[in-house]
């Protein structure tokens, strides 16, 4: 289902390591785009939604609000994409702004494994682990790029989708 869309920690990474570099106007754009289709992708969970479906014509046709999240993965895409462009260019990152990424990156993992612990049902699959990947490639991406650093990042983020794709099957049980 669209709901258990994953882009993965490698994504993540080198979107967060493009934004500690030089951002420009498309790279706010694009952070726009995925904090709008964040929310927007919550539905009824928000205020917002409430809102919109009140006040534009034609909103309350659209059936499923996780849809939203398609631009927020289009966007981080992009900046994931744009992110490996300055690193294999060799764009050094600038450290406040590399720390800045890591806390608010720290806060949104923190939520999550709290919520996971809390309520259980927010994110099918364990969130520590992909926290940890994350930390593990943005001090990978603050060197250089070499061969084995794009092995490392290879095989962490396979053990990422791995370890993810493990939380979302579940065996059903036959009635």
């Amino acid at each position: 289902p669209e709901w258990f869309l994953y882009l993965g920690i490698g994504a993540v990474a080198l979107a967060a390591y493009g934004l500690a570099t030089r951002s420009s106007k498309r790279d706010r754009f694009a952070v726009l785009v995925v904090l709008i289709g964040s929310v927007l992708s919550l539905g009824s969970n928000t205020p917002i939604f409430k809102i919109m479906y009140a006040a534009i014509p034609g909103y309350s046709t659209l059936r499923v609000p996780t849809r939203w999240w398609l631009f927020s993965l289009f966007a981080l895409a992009l900046l994931a994409a744009w992110g490996l462009e300055k690193w294999l260019s060799h764009s050094p990152a600038s450290v406040p702004r590399l720390r800045g990424v890591l806390v608010v990156l720290g806060l949104f993992y923190g939520a999550a494994a709290f919520l996971k612990l809390e309520g259980g049902s927010v994110f099918p699959f364990s969130v520590v682990p992909s926290a940890a990947g994350i930390i593990i490639l943005l001090l990978i991406l603050r060197r250089t790029p070499s061969k084995w650093s794009l092995v490392l990042i290879a095989a962490l983020v396979i053990a990422d989708f791995w370890w993810t794709a493990r939380g979302l099957l579940r065996p059903q049980v036959e009635a």
